[in-house]
């Protein structure tokens, strides 16, 4: 019985964070050579992401940030080739919590039946991590769907034989 059908990809769609892609790609690919499941690359837009702290937004601007999203989203998704890569999805989140994304974000996990989420992290400490947040931290905080962590930093092992899920 394969361990995972469907695994959901926080991708942060922004180009700035290619290694981060690609360690994350790189990690599903060597899961994928063991056993065959779907990827859903899902990218979670906030106002936070952009600096804005406005309480109610503009319908029209927020459908311009969506479609921005999509298009950085693609190009992240043009490098990668799994065997069976579902559409990317954009999910709104029109407050400024890194809480209230993942929530939307745990709520789709569920709706599609995801086996995992797989997220990729800056790896930030200090000071930049207090004020930048955690939204790795916070998904393995709050998720009920098993949670996968990678660090940019860290090498991907050439062949992935066991995973340990504490519990």
């Amino acid at each position: 019985k394969p361990l995972f059908k469907n695994v959901i990809w926080a991708v942060d769609a922004y180009p700035e964070n290619t290694l981060i892609h690609e360690r994350v790609g790189t990690y599903l690919k060597g899961l994928e050579k063991h056993q065959k499941f779907q990827v859903h690359p899902v990218y979670v837009l906030s106002p936070g992401e952009i600096q804005s702290v406005a309480a109610t937004l503009d319908a029209q601007w927020f459908k311009s940030l969506e479609q921005n999203a999509r298009k950085s989203l693609d190009k992240v998704l043009k490098k990668t080739r799994f065997s069976q890569l579902a559409a990317p999805t954009v999910l709104l989140n029109p407050v400024t919590a890194i809480r209230e994304s993942v929530r939307i974000l745990v709520e789709h996990a569920k709706k599609i039946q995801a086996d995992l989420i797989v997220v990729g992290t800056h790896g930030r400490k200090g000071f930049s991590r207090m004020f930048l947040g955690s939204f790795a931290e916070t998904l393995l905080l709050h998720s009920n769907v098993p949670v996968l962590i990678l660090n940019p930093k860290e090498k991907t092992p050439p062949k992935i034989t066991q995973i340990l899920f504490p519990t």
